[in-house]
C-alpha cells in the first residue's frame, strides 16, 4: 500500500464557534451544531463559490513572514482522523476530501516542514536571500522577486508551534496548501467576490470524493439537501461518512 494517500481532505468549522468535540455536543448544543454545519456545508457547496482562501499570516521567524490568501487541506488517511485527532481538534469536524490530482492542478503542494531555530540551514539561507531581494532597486524585477518569494514562504510551516524541538505538533498535520497566485485567476480556478473581495477555490460536484460529518446527526440532517444538490448533475454520487466511520477507510 502506498506511503501517501490519494485523498486530500479540507477540514472546517463553523465561523465563531468553539471547537467543541461532537462526542461533548450533548443535547443541548448538538441541534444547534449539526444545524451550524449543515448551513456551513451548503455554503461550500454553493457552486457560485466553493472553499475559501483566507488571508493566513505565515511566520517562520521575525524576518521570514508572509500574508497571503490560501486554503488548507491534509493528506493524512482517513483511517489516522478517528478520534482522537489533532487535526479536528484544530480545523473542525466537517471534511470535503478531493483527489491528490484535483489539488495539485490547482497549484497545491505539500507544505515544506522547517526546524523551529534561527540556526536551522534552510531559515538561515532564506533570510540571505530575502535580505538581498529587498536592497535591490526599486523596480519590476524587484518586485517580481519579492512577490515569488512570497509565493514560496506561503509554503513554509514551522514543525513545532514553539521553539520546542522535541514537539513536532504542526508536522503531524501532513499539511497541504492552495496559495493564491497568477495561476489560480488565470486558469479560473479561483473566483474573487466584486462585493467583499473573498477569493474563493472553485471546485465541481464531481470533485468532491467524500464528505466528512461530526456525527450521525450531522450526516441525517444534511441527506436531503445533498439528494436534491446531487440529483442535478450526472456524476457519481460521493462517500458520506462520520468522523467516527473513517476508522474503515
Amino acid at each position: 500500500m502506498p506511503v501517501h494517500s490519494k485523498f486530500i481532505v479540507h477540514w472546517t468549522k463553523p465561523k465563531d464557534k468553539k471547537n467543541i468535540d461532537p462526542r461533548n455536543w450533548g443535547k443541548g448544543i448538538g441541534e444547534e451544531y449539526d444545524k451550524l454545519y449543515v448551513q456551513l456545508l451548503e455554503s461550500i457547496l454553493d457552486p457560485k463559490k466553493g472553499l475559501l482562501m483566507n488571508f493566513e499570516k505565515g511566520e517562520v521567524n521575525a524576518d521570514l513572514t508572509t500574508n497571503l490568501k490560501q486554503v488548507c487541506f491534509t493528506e493524512m488517511r482517513l483511517r489516522d482522523v478517528a478520534y482522537p485527532s489533532t487535526i479536528n481538534k484544530d480545523y473542525g469536524y466537517l471534511g470535503i476530501a478531493f483527489h491528490r490530482e484535483f489539488i495539485i492542478e490547482r497549484g497545491g503542494n505539500p507544505v515544506f516542514y522547517l526546524e523551529n531555530r534561527d540556526n536551522s540551514n534552510i531559515i538561515r539561507n532564506f533570510v540571505k536571500l530575502y535580505a538581498d531581494i529587498k536592497t535591490k532597486k526599486e523596480g519590476s524585477q524587484r518586485k517580481e522577486l519579492l512577490i515569488s518569494m512570497q509565493a514560496v514562504l506561503g509554503y513554509l510551516k514551522p514543525m513545532s508551534k514553539s521553539q520546542d524541538i522535541e514537539h513536532f505538533a504542526n508536522y503531524e498535520d501532513l499539511e497541504w496548501r492552495v496559495v493564491d497566485q497568477e495561476r489560480l485567476r488565470k486558469n479560473k480556478y479561483a473566483v474573487e467576490m466584486p462585493d467583499t473581495g473573498e477569493l474563493y477555490l472553485k471546485y465541481g460536484p464531481e470533485d468532491v470524493k467524500f464528505i466528512i460529518f461530526p456525527r450521525h446527526q450531522t450526516k441525517k440532517r444534511a441527506l436531503d439537501f445533498l439528494a436534491e444538490y446531487f440529483s442535478n448533475f450526472k456524476i457519481q454520487i460521493p462517500g458520506f461518512i462520520t468522523v467516527n466511520e473513517t476508522t474503515h477507510f
